[in-house]
């Protein structure tokens, strides 16, 4: 138990403006975005492989003559 003066008043806004406080802070938000940046590239990438996979699928079903998939919409045009 950590024992304190009675006029000490530790407050997070005294605390914060210590240069140290405000790196390590600053270095534990960047590593917590990061790794949500990860997490959310990952959810991506298997989105993207379940839309290839289903893709596929639907193509293997229709592929038959004169019928064309389109990869790129602007092909069309």
């Amino acid at each position: 138990m950590l024992k304190l003066r009675p006029d000490i008043a530790a407050s997070r806004s005294e605390t914060i403006k210590t240069p140290s406080v405000i790196r390590a802070e600053f270095t534990r938000e960047i590593e917590e975005l990061t790794t949500l940046r990860r997490r959310i590239k990952e959810r991506i990438a298997d989105e993207n492989d379940k839309q290839k996979v289903k893709v596929q699928k639907m193509k293997k079903k229709y592929d038959r003559e004169g019928v064309n998939f389109i990869e790129d919409e602007e092909e069309i045009g």
